[in-house]
């Protein structure tokens, strides 16, 4: 008669959280207006199942089955307080209950998670913190974390702003750790570490980003800037002319930034062709008939001889600079561009980003 009543309990709260769920399948979550109503129903359900699951519970008090689905009806709630109370109680029976400790770790990221979007940064991190006591290792927890520490960094008036991004970057390391061929976790913890000045560390996560994800413009940056921090010109150089080898399209972000190493390396002339590949980037307009434009390069002129020795371009961008019409010709292949002016189309600029362009040591 016991178990006969615990089954029917325990099937009925079971029921109760399907038809909750059915009804509002958003749960947990914050109803919109519209959906107010079947919102309001689905919550009725839930609180039917905490009744006759309690009962199933008082019937057999060691059954987990009955301990998660009660857990997950506070979950479904937003009760995630009660909720983590009810799964960690359950725990102390079965440690290695695999479903429990599911849903232990589904309540507890959820709950933290809500503190974050709350921006209550010191009791999120302060949460997390205690959770990773229990699961040190877990890298969603850890990258939650480094994102909490990221955003209180960001905070106007911070005064322990350097100490925030070297937690932020240390949390979301170990996240990296735990997933090394995650790109995202190494790029956060690169970008992190950079900003808390720990530039070795930080070297480590962008190479790691980069290797697992080549074609990330992004990473590619954060690990030419601190490398460039570090003093390391050329190796900053070389990862950027690897990238913009890798692009399929020419990023005007690479330009600009091989335009500055370039600067702080001294060499002038390089930083100058890199800036004027970025100026025709990002504010010129690329002509849709390429071949037509080069078919009325006038003979003599700067264009008509360099479509004699390299043949037609990739693409051209027309645009403008103190009051002048200019227009650059793409060779991607080659990796040169070459920039005219006026109607006499002058050669202006040739910049060639094919070598380092630094001297040999």
């Amino acid at each position: 008669n016991r178990l006969s009543v615990w089954v029917r309990w325990n099937n009925q709260g079971i029921q109760d959280v399907n038809s909750a769920t059915q009804a509002y399948p958003n749960l947990p979550g914050t109803p919109s207006e519209q959906d107010k109503q079947v919102y309001d129903e689905a919550m009725k359900q839930l609180d039917s199942a905490k009744v006759v699951l309690n009962r199933a519970m008082a019937v057999m008090p060691d059954s987990l089955s009955s301990v998660r689905m009660l857990s997950y009806a506070h979950y479904l709630q937003g009760d995630y307080t009660t909720a983590e109370k009810i799964a960690t109680n359950g725990l102390k029976q079965n440690p290695a209950y695999f479903p429990l400790i599911e849903l232990q770790s589904a309540v507890r990221k959820q709950y933290a998670r809500t503190l974050l979007n709350a921006k209550k940064y010191d009791e999120a991190i302060t949460y997390y913190e205690q959770i990773l006591k229990d699961s040190p290792a877990d890298a969603d927890i850890n990258a939650a974390l480094g994102d909490a520490y990221m955003q209180r960094a960001q905070q106007e008036g911070n005064k322990s702003k350097a100490a925030d991004w070297k937690a932020s970057g240390t949390a979301y390391a170990r996240a990296s750790d735990a997933r090394p061929a995650d790109a995202d976790m190494a790029f956060m913890a690169g970008q992190s570490l950079r900003n808390a000045g720990e530039l070795a560390t930080a070297e480590k996560y962008w190479r790691l980003a980069v290797k697992n994800k080549p074609d990330d413009v992004d990473a590619n940056l954060g690990l030419a800037r601190t490398l460039s921090d570090m003093q390391r010109g050329a190796d900053a150089i070389a990862v950027l002319n690897d990238a913009l080898t890798r692009s399929p399209d020419l990023n005007k972000e690479i330009f600009h930034e091989l335009g500055s190493v370039y600067g702080k390396v001294q060499n002038n002339p390089k930083s100058t062709e890199m800036m004027v590949m970025y100026l025709a980037l990002s504010r010129g307009q690329q002509v849709a008939d390429v071949g037509g434009r080069v078919k009325s390069a006038k003979p003599g002129t700067g264009a008509a001889s360099t479509q004699a020795s390299a043949g037609s371009p990739d693409a051209i961008y027309d645009w403008e600079a103190d009051g002048k019409q200019l227009q650059t010709w793409v060779y991607k292949a080659k990796k040169v561009g070459y920039t005219f002016e006026g109607q006499g189309m002058v050669l202006q600029q040739k910049s060639d980003w094919s070598t380092a362009g630094l001297p040999k040591k």
